[in-house]
């Protein structure tokens, strides 16, 4: 049986808001989707932050069943998002990843934590709506007229006609969904009002002819030309519009570039320590908040293949190589990772990808006699020092000596025990996200344990980088504890 605490949270204006959220017996909180909507909303409402909710992709407005939850803010309340976000985070909904996807929106991706599953949502603030170049709905035109459904705002139906059409044309795809709400839209609207809007996007000419092909369920044979006279409507009439938006769509992606929405982690560890069950537990986990994943093993493979699974189960059999030929494959697995990040992983970590690597150039340190390493430390310490990137999660898996020989018996005691203490120096030497994680307490406990050190690590990170103070002090199982 559930029942119910209230949270009391303070806010800038100094009034107190209290919000319900259910627990089960034990004390895990398990909060909904639903749940995360009524808390969002209560803050806007509480901050006096005007708002509606825009039409999702297959669904009506005001109907909360996907994930993404797109909303249109006045421009002047963008800066107070920050209260918003630090409200959601003490109630347990913590803000991970942010990405600009166009002029006007700003994606931000939450986790929380339940007791038999993680969810995940996305907040998709729309600023104003940009088409063929130029705006065609100001942030204030998206507000005006909105309406009350329930205990939210949402999009009034003329602003909804043309954002439609405005989307549609501009990316050149519409929904099934979307073409029939189009067609209900065009019966509702005055004739008047829906003319206006066509004509404004496409023009005069045009106007009519879009009016009938929503209205027909035929609009998505029109895509390409409007999408045409969009571009050509906008050079006419708005040029320096154009160029501001091309101009910025440049800086995007440039800025993309330098600082990636993606994340990569490395996990390290002795054999037997549990790196491919963690991999395959964070791939899945996190898969909700990442566009594609990539999974690698020591090093990319650009100049060939990964180890064979026969050297993988036996890693010492074979002797170390010269110093000379040491050095030599060094540089070439160095040039591995270097030209593997150029054209694999950093691709994808712009696209907002997810990137795991179960081991990486650092094992070389540790576990010299696996890679056949016989050349001088110092020549391995440096190299390791220049592979990028530097900002990534480290996580070093350790466990007892008999909880790895039970898994792994190859080895001898000693090995083990030399290898594990070669892998808790990298913790302290390393001024990186480096954390260990225990995982001889369990299975579940390991995987709990490793999704609070990557939400703690996604956390900080976008603190950084987007000066919000987000604490991660009130995530479970915090990975203070595992340092």
């Amino acid at each position: 049986m559930k029942t119910s605490d209230h949270v009391k949270r303070r806010i800038t204006c100094g009034r107190a808001l209290t919000v319900q959220s259910s627990v089960d017996p034990t004390g895990a909180r398990q909060l909904s989707h639903p749940d995360f909507l009524r808390a969002l909303f209560m803050s806007l409402g509480e901050l006096g932050i005007s708002y509606c909710v825009l039409p999702p992709k297959n669904a009506k407005v005001g109907d909360f069943q996907s994930s993404t939850t797109r909303l249109a803010l006045s421009t002047r309340d963008e800066t107070r998002l920050s209260s918003v976000f630090r409200l959601l985070h003490q109630d347990g909904y913590w803000l991970l990843q942010h990405t600009q996807d166009s002029a006007e929106r700003h994606l931000f991706s939450f986790l929380w934590l339940r007791a038999d599953a993680v969810e995940c949502a996305v907040l998709d603030f729309c600023f104003g709506q940009f088409a063929g170049g130029r705006k065609v709905l100001s942030a204030e035109a998206l507000l005006e007229n909105r309406q009350r459904q329930g205990a939210v705002w949402v999009v009034s139906p003329a602003r909804e006609f043309t954002l439609l059409l405005a989307t549609a044309a501009a990316t050149g795809g519409i929904s099934d969904f979307e073409v029939k709400r189009l067609q209900a839209l065009t019966q509702q609207l005055d004739r008047e009002v829906a003319d206006r809007a066509a004509e404004r996007l496409f023009g005069l000419s045009w106007s009519r002819k879009v009016i009938e092909a929503c209205a027909n369920t035929r609009i998505q044979d029109l895509l390409p030309d409007l999408r045409r006279r969009l571009w050509v409507i906008s050079l006419k009439r708005h040029p320096l519009q154009v160029i501001g938006c091309l101009s910025r769509k440049l800086f995007r992606s440039a800025k993309r570039c330098w600082q990636p929405s993606g994340a990569l982690v490395v996990l390290l560890g002795p054999d037997g320590a549990g790196k491919t069950t963690v991999a395959n537990f964070l791939s899945e986990t996190l898969k909700p908040l990442f566009a594609m994943q990539r999974l690698y093993h020591w090093r990319p493979g650009v100049l060939g293949g990964s180890k064979s699974e026969e050297a993988v189960t036996e890693p010492h059999r074979f002797p170390p190589r010269g110093r000379i030929a040491s050095v030599v494959y060094l540089l070439l697995f160095f040039l591995d990772n270097i030209l593997g990040f150029v054209f694999q992983i950093w691709p994808v970590l712009v696209r907002r990808g997810l990137v795991i690597f179960d081991r990486s150039f650092s094992d070389v340190l540790v576990d010299s006699r696996r890679y056949r390493y016989g050349g001088p430390h110092w020549a391995a310490h440096l190299l390791e020092r220049l592979v990028p990137p530097r900002e990534k999660l480290v996580l070093i898996l350790d466990a007892s000596e008999t909880t790895i020989l039970s898994r792994k018996g190859e080895l001898s005691f000693d090995e083990v025990c030399r290898q594990r203490d070669g892998y808790r120096r990298l913790v302290h030497n390393n001024s990186r996200m480096t954390r260990l994680v225990l995982t001889d307490q369990g299975l579940d406990a390991a995987q709990r344990q490793v999704l609070a050190t990557a939400i703690d690590y996604l956390v900080c990170r976008f603190s950084k980088r987007h000066g919000v103070c987000l604490t991660c002090s009130n995530v479970p199982l915090a990975a203070d504890a595992s340092r």
